[in-house]
């Protein structure tokens, strides 16, 4: 059987990036290169390197939209190293400077930190909650697809938990889309994961073979994309789909 879809979005939740392909909200340009840096730290599980770029930068300005950013990546690079305690003072810190920032995207990106840290505490009610509020924020942008990706992805994550397969197949079809938008290969790795993973739903519950075939068929393309691709994977994306492929 093809890994666990609960064990496997543990696993992505704990490696999920903040990443910054399309940024072009009302952030400056020091913190939209900081936030690529950081994502090619993530990349290659350089947590503590990524932390200090985002520490060496909150002190450089005093945007809002710029801090509700940094604020918003620090907490979910301490939830996902299990800090929970700093990452909460982070995410407080970004919704306090979300409150006066003059984009959208500043303010959903909180929205974003906050589901992603609510979704570590099994808080699946509140996930909802905040993924919804912050795509309401950007449903006439497309200046932050990969806040979209994730919080859409977050919700495919929820919706996989509670057996929903028509909003998994929803959610996690939107995270494709926006990771096509983005050019970012490790969410569209991700994506393809969640959908052979959605497949999989289908086939448990109806038997028909079509399902597999489908399933099997986006590992493979996520498998490509790690060799068409080299250093734009993670190697925990990697991982997942080569895990699910044995299984298959």
């Amino acid at each position: 059987m093809v890994l666990n879809r609960l064990k496997f979005l543990k696993i992505f939740v704990a490696m999920m990036l903040f990443s910054s392909n399309g940024l072009q909200a009302q952030t400056s340009p020091e913190v939209r290169n900081a936030i690529r840096l950081i994502e090619l730290k993530r990349l290659n599980n350089d947590s503590e390197a990524a932390l200090k770029i985002i520490a060496n930068n909150i002190s450089k300005t005093k945007s809002a939209d710029d801090l509700s950013y940094l604020y918003a990546y620090q907490s979910a690079l301490l939830t996902s190293m299990d800090s929970l305690l700093l990452a909460k003072k982070a995410l407080d810190k970004s919704a306090n400077f979300s409150k006066n920032a003059t984009s959208n995207e500043a303010k959903a990106v909180y929205y974003r930190a906050k589901a992603h840290l609510n979704r570590r505490l099994n808080l699946t009610d509140e996930v909802v909650k905040d993924a919804k509020k912050g795509l309401k924020l950007l449903e006439k942008s497309n200046l932050d697809p990969d806040s979209e990706y994730h919080l859409n992805y977050l919700l495919y994550a929820v919706y996989s938990k509670w057996k929903n397969i028509a909003k998994m197949d929803e959610y996690i079809r939107a995270s494709e889309k926006n990771a096509l938008q983005s050019g970012n290969k490790n969410n569209l790795a991700n994506a393809y994961n969640g959908i052979s993973s959605t497949f999989l739903a289908k086939f448990n519950k109806e038997k028909k073979r079509k399902y597999t075939d489908s399933s099997y068929g986006y590992l493979q393309k996520s498998f490509a994309l790690h060799r068409s691709f080299p250093g734009k994977v993670s190697s925990s994306t990697f991982a997942i789909t080569c895990v699910n492929l044995a299984n298959y």
